[in-house]
């Protein structure tokens, strides 16, 4: 609890309950304030007018004045200081260099993409990278950094990668290739298979900005639909067919496969008792970004199949 004197001098607010939002105000008035206070920009016109009079009363009085006046010039004294050391500090600061920032960010977000690329995937990107990432460190950077993107796997998980993790696992008739998208895959398997290799299943909006691409397109590859792109529309009994290799079904960021093929898991939950696939499969049209199912968690299913996310740690 402080007690701000009337004055005329910028304050800054951190407000607990409002995730330590800052407010600069005037005080114009008494005022009691109960809120954490940094002093952001020092005393205004006002307040150095104030603390000339009190300067020179001081000395008038051989330092004899009120208590109240003398808490007073203390705390217009160090309002004064702070403000001196912050004008110096903007003063002797260096201009950053427009060119060398930019280098520093293309550097930053090379990172975040070998970040991904070590393991085997893709970095998307969620949010603008800025100047001020450059100075973030330790948990700050952390938590930003899971605001800028995360990592994808480029395909589907295939058969032989999933065998690797479950010796036991039966393809599906139609994924007869080792290096067909894996089926028939429960959603527990999925997700245990992603945590086996320091992985997790992507959540709904991952997915869904993985698909779009940072165009934001209706499907996968663009906002029109084309029924050879992909593996859609298909009879049963075509099946699927090996993760990537149909090289147009494609978004440009370096995934495939998301349109169609077979349907993916995703950690989502969409009615109680549910979990959410995503992207359809090679007998579903027109498969939009957009477009899911929720179904049983338990089931097993010769066109479900899955593929990993991941957050990223830079060391």
């Amino acid at each position: 609890r402080l007690e701000i004197p009337a004055g005329g001098y910028n304050l800054e607010i951190s407000r607990n309950n409002y995730d330590n939002h800052r407010q600069k105000i005037e005080v114009t008035a008494n005022a009691v304030i109960e809120q954490k206070i940094t002093l952001l920009y020092g005393i205004s016109d006002a307040g150095e007018k104030e603390l000339l009079e009190l300067r020179s009363l001081n000395e008038e009085r051989q330092g004899r004045i009120p208590r109240k006046k003398q808490r007073r010039l203390k705390m217009l004294e160090k309002m004064k200081e702070r403000q001196e050391k912050r004008q110096n500090r903007m003063a002797n600061a260096k201009a950053p260099n427009a060119e060398e920032v930019t280098s520093k960010l293309n550097e930053l977000k090379e990172k975040y993409r070998q970040a991904c690329l070590e393991k085997k995937m893709v970095f998307i990107q969620t949010k603008e990278i800025t100047e001020n990432d450059l100075t973030l460190t330790g948990k700050e950077r952390n938590e930003a950094e899971q605001r800028r993107g995360f990592c994808i796997d480029p395909q589907e998980v295939t058969v032989v990668e999933f065998k690797s993790f479950f010796p036991s696992f039966t393809a599906s008739g139609y994924s007869f290739a080792d290096d067909f998208p894996a089926t028939r895959i429960t959603f527990e398997q999925a997700a245990g298979f992603c945590e086996h290799n320091g992985k997790r299943l992507c959540r709904r909006e991952e997915w869904t900005r993985a698909c779009k691409g940072a165009k934001g397109n209706k499907y996968f590859y663009g906002n029109e639909y084309e029924p050879k792109r992909c593996r859609t529309g298909l009879k049963l009994a075509d099946g699927p067919v090996a993760g990537g290799s149909l090289k147009d079904c494609t978004n440009g960021d370096g995934l495939f496969d998301m349109s169609g093929n077979v349907w993916e898991w995703t950690d989502d939950v969409y009615y109680p008792g549910t979990k959410g696939v995503r992207g359809g499969s090679w007998v579903d049209k027109a498969t939009a970004c957009e477009y899911l199912g929720a179904v049983d968690p338990a089931l097993q299913d010769d066109t479900f199949g899955f593929r990993c996310c991941s957050d990223y740690r830079l060391e």
